[in-house]
C-alpha cells in the first residue's frame, strides 16, 4: 500500500496533501533494490505521476544505502 509522508518525512498516518507534487508507484521489492542501490534496480520500473522531472530526481537518489 501506499504511505504518505507528513511534513517531516515520517508517515503521515494515512493522511497526505490534497494534491501531492509527485506520487511514486512500485512495489516492495523493486524499491529494496532502488534504495539499497543493487545494479540490477530499474528506475523505469517507478510509476510517477504528477511532475515527473521531480519524481526522476527523487528516484534517482534512491540508492542511498551503502
Amino acid at each position: 500500500g501506499e504511505v504518505p509522508l507528513g511534513q517531516f518525512g515520517h508517515g503521515a498516518g494515512g493522511r497526505g496533501p490534497e494534491a501531492p507534487t509527485v506520487l511514486l508507484r512500485t512495489d516492495g521489492s523493486k524499491l529494496a533494490a532502488l534504495v539499497g542501490g543493487r545494479g540490477d534496480a530499474r528506475p523505469e520500473d517507478v510509476d510517477i505521476v504528477g511532475d515527473t522531472a521531480l519524481g526522476r530526481r527523487i528516484v534517482a537518489a534512491l540508492g542511498f544505502m551503502p
